[in-house]
């Protein structure tokens, strides 16, 4: 029973998960399916309302088949205009849940009031079908098809021959059944396919070594936060190289390389907040783009004790106590942008590589009609 209650809240939560992430995908889906189910509903009713007469001597539409004909056609119209000319499908559940309560309707009224001697055919195929194919909330979903169950049942009782009703009853129950089982089945292949596209996307998006953003991503990433920040935007962005890198992998192998460039990854993930973002921007060179006003004496804290705790971890993990050089641009409430960030944190970082390894240059972001200048011109740099 343990077990049950646990798979039924894990069920419960991926579906919460993937209706809330996948919301514009559904829209479309929704869209989507609105359009087809439309389109193949208004083909396939004209062409039995052609061919059943010729099949079944002395059958004749009745007004529920004329009324089902129009129905169908403007959805068809509505579906294939909104797709084709409105970008986003903002509304393509909502479409789709109108589509599907016509549908039900127009079937309702077909095989419960049009022959009352002549058993119900569409709507079990209705039931089993439609909410496996309308992605919206388990309990939104079956509250329609129940609604329209009940509806449903109560018109075969009231209208039809009791015989024949008491067959279109059980039929539209025991296909409320198999549409429970076949939605479920649905469902959760279409979990599956959208945990398994996102997990890819997310490896997509790291460094595989390392385990924090790529260089795409993290400019993407650096970009996208600096823009939502405004023209008045106040960050820093802190360009971090190791220092003889390139001798560690020589002297003790590419793994020792790999371990150091981890290590560096952990400490970045340590050292900095959870809304910085931190990248391998290629090679041994990390960078870190911190939001925020910050002040020149808080940024120099912080990268002081990131050297010092590289240098330990590299101490400890291949033997060799390792320093690293950084370069970091302050911003405070200007007009940035991502290059010129970037620029001018790589000019830092030759800086204090030029003065000594394991030093650090910390600068204002300025303009490139203005001169460089230290972020703190009492403070020298490290």
């Amino acid at each position: 029973m343990r077990r049950l209650i646990d798979y039924t809240k894990a069920s419960l939560a991926r579906r919460h998960g993937f209706l809330t992430g996948a919301k514009a995908e559904i829209q479309r889906e929704n869209l989507n399916m609105a359009c087809f189910a439309s389109c193949i509903t208004t083909a396939l009713l004209a062409v039995f309302l052609l061919v059943t007469p010729a099949i079944i001597p002395g059958w004749e539409p009745s007004v529920y088949h004329f009324a089902f004909l129009p129905v169908s056609v403007v959805f068809t119209v509505l579906t294939l205009t909104y797709r084709h000319f409105i970008p986003t499908p903002r509304y393509g559940t909502v479409i789709g849940i109108a589509f599907a309560c016509a549908l039900c309707t127009c079937t309702i009224l077909i095989d419960a009031l049009s022959e009352p001697i002549a058993p119900g055919s569409f709507i079990p195929l209705v039931f089993v079908t439609l909410p496996s194919l309308l992605v919206v909330r388990f309990a939104f979903s079956y509250g329609i098809i129940i609604f329209f169950d009940v509806l449903y049942c109560v018109l075969c009782v009231t209208f039809k021959n009791p015989y024949i009703a008491q067959y279109d009853v059980f039929q539209s129950i025991v296909s409320l059944a198999f549409s429970l089982s076949l939605a479920h089945l649905v469902m959760g292949y279409r979990i599956n396919d959208w945990e398994t596209r996102r997990q890819f996307e997310e490896l997509s998006k790291r460094d595989t070594l390392s385990d924090i953003y790529n260089k795409r991503t993290l400019i993407e990433m650096a970009q996208a936060a600096i823009q939502a920040a405004g023209p008045a935007a106040s960050c820093a962005l802190v360009v971090i190289d190791l220092d003889d890198f390139k001798n560690v992998n020589d002297q003790r192998g590419h793994y020792a390389g790999d371990t150091v460039l981890r290590d560096m990854a952990l400490l970045l993930k340590e050292h900095f907040r959870a809304s910085d973002v931190l990248g391998r921007f290629g090679g041994d060179e990390f960078i870190a783009l911190m939001l925020g006003s910050l002040p020149e004496r808080v940024v120099n804290t912080k990268l002081l004790r990131l050297q010092h705790t590289f240098a330990d971890a590299t101490e400890a993990s291949v033997g060799v106590r390792m320093t690293c050089s950084v370069g970091a641009v302050i911003a405070r409430e200007q007009s940035v942008d991502f290059d010129s960030l970037f620029m001018q944190a790589d000019n830092a970082l030759y800086e204090a590589k030029r003065d000594e390894k394991g030093g650090i240059a910390i600068r204002n972001y300025r303009t490139l009609d203005k001169p460089a200048e230290s972020a703190d011109p009492a403070s020298p740099t490290l």
